[in-house]
């Protein structure tokens, strides 16, 4: 397995970085890794070279002004969360497509939202998300939606605001986030279309427009993303055939999981085996050399 550096443009030209984890033997396929909001690509590495183990290449990349994708000032960057679906998970697609004969996409959490923006999404052979919910704050069971109510409306948009970005690392939230990333993110969080847009829109004729297999998996002691939050997600991709796994951490014999425990190494490697059969038989076509 070989992982290389690269800068993949965006759909708009700007310049991502990116790192390609490719299996020892040429192969037909590659997944487009997008990544939860203000988590680096390098999080998730061990997965995405699990992943290239199996005959699966990944193309795990930064979002703008995210990790190796951040300029040298953030504060005021003019970046917002339709910009990473919209220009930089297109651009990764149409990059990954220039080279790989079939095309997946695995989005954790904010990332598994995003694959409905790219315009391109209809190339997508299969999508894979994980942790991905709605970010309506009424999924949320009560009292957690009055917290998430006064987080959405006052707290991190008026942080933003003011600040001209997130910052996230001083909470130990991730890596900051542009300013305009979060205070759209909010908006789309105070209403209940979110991220796709109200019946009839364009942007929800993006999500309608996947008609791939997608694959969700959910955790039930994952309080960012509840079963009906995610359920709620799913059912914006209403013309992709959809299935739901919701695991519990005692089917692996793990106290927790949470949000970002899939990808830490240890007993979720069997679901890692599971998500990975999974990419397979959605790009099944045999191995072929690159195209460039």
């Amino acid at each position: 397995m070989a992982a290389t550096e690269l800068r993949v443009p965006a759909a708009d030209g700007y310049s991502l970085a990116a790192t390609l984890f490719e299996p020892e033997r040429p192969t037909a396929r590659a997944a487009v890794l997008s990544t939860g909001m203000g988590i680096p690509r390098g999080f998730y590495a061990r997965y995405a070279t699990y992943l290239a183990a199996c005959d699966i290449a990944v193309l795990a990349y930064d979002y703008r002004g995210v990790g190796g994708s951040r300029p040298a000032r953030l504060r005021r960057f003019a970046a917002t969360c339709t910009d990473w679906g919209e220009r930089d998970l297109a651009g990764a697609i149409e990059w990954a497509g220039a080279r790989f004969a079939d095309v997946l996409a695995v989005g954790h959490s904010l990332g598994g939202q995003l694959v409905g923006l790219a315009p391109n999404n209809a190339r997508l052979v299969g999508v894979l998300t994980i942790a991905a919910p709605s970010g309506y704050w009424r999924h949320w069971p009560f009292p957690m939606r009055l917290l998430l109510w006064t987080l959405w409306h006052a707290v991190l948009p008026s942080t933003a605001a003011a600040l001209g970005l997130f910052p996230a690392r001083v909470l130990r939230l991730g890596e900051d986030v542009p300013e305009h990333v979060m205070r759209e993110w909010c908006a789309w969080c105070r209403s209940p279309h979110y991220i796709a847009g109200a019946p009839g829109t364009p942007r929800r004729a993006g999500f309608e427009r996947i008609g791939a297999p997608l694959r969700a998996h959910s955790f039930s002691d994952d309080a960012y993303a509840p079963r009906r939050a995610v359920d709620a997600l799913l059912g914006f991709y209403a013309n992709a055939r959809v299935e739901h796994r919701h695991v519990a951490p005692r089917e692996l014999g793990m106290a927790r999981i949470g949000h970002l425990g899939f990808f830490r190494e240890g007993p979720t490697r069997a679901l890692w085996a599971e998500t990975a059969d999974w990419l397979l038989a959605a790009a099944p076509r045999p191995a072929r050399a690159l195209a460039g």
